[in-house]
Order: structure tokens, then sequence, then C-alpha cells
């Protein structure tokens, strides 16, 4: 299992972290989730991701940073393909 940054581009920019088996699966996953909501793709890129990068996870006065590992971690379902987090870009 790796964990893949996927960011789709359309009408809107979403980016999302996939725990999955290969980019292929990550792909297809964030593709299918987004068949459902009836969302619009135009574009995608895929970028594996060291599992012991720190997301910034909250920010109320001062930012608290948690390792994708340990959000996996924590996290109840943890089926793969999964989407781990979402991802706000400046």
């Amino acid at each position: 299992m790796e964990f893949y940054k996927v960011t789709s581009e359309g009408i809107w920019t979403t980016t999302k972290v996939i725990a999955a088996n290969s980019k292929y699966e990550a792909v297809g996953y964030l593709v299918m989730d987004y068949q459902k909501e009836g969302n619009e793709i135009e574009e995608i890129s895929v970028e594996t991701i060291d599992r012991k990068e720190e997301i910034e996870w909250e920010c109320i006065g001062f930012p608290v940073y948690k390792k994708l590992e340990e959000i996996y971690e924590e996290k109840e379902d943890k089926s793969i393909p999964c989407i781990v987090v979402g991802l706000i870009e400046n």
C-alpha cells in the first residue's frame, strides 16, 4: 500500500490523498467517487507521497501537523483503496 496525492481539475480543483496498491487504483477510485456525485473531471495528476509526510491537520491560532501514516491509522475504515484526507492548497 502506498499513499497517492491525486489532483483533479475541472470546474473545481480538488486534491485528495488516497491509500491504494497502485497509482492506477488510486485514480480509478477517485473517478468512481466523482461519478457518484456527478462531478466533471477534465485532467488528473497523480504523485506518490511518503507516508512520513506531514499534513497541516488543523489551524486554530497555530498549525497542527500530522503524518499521513497517523491520519490513516486513526481512520475506522482502513479498506484499500480509500480516501485518507482531502487537501486544501493555497
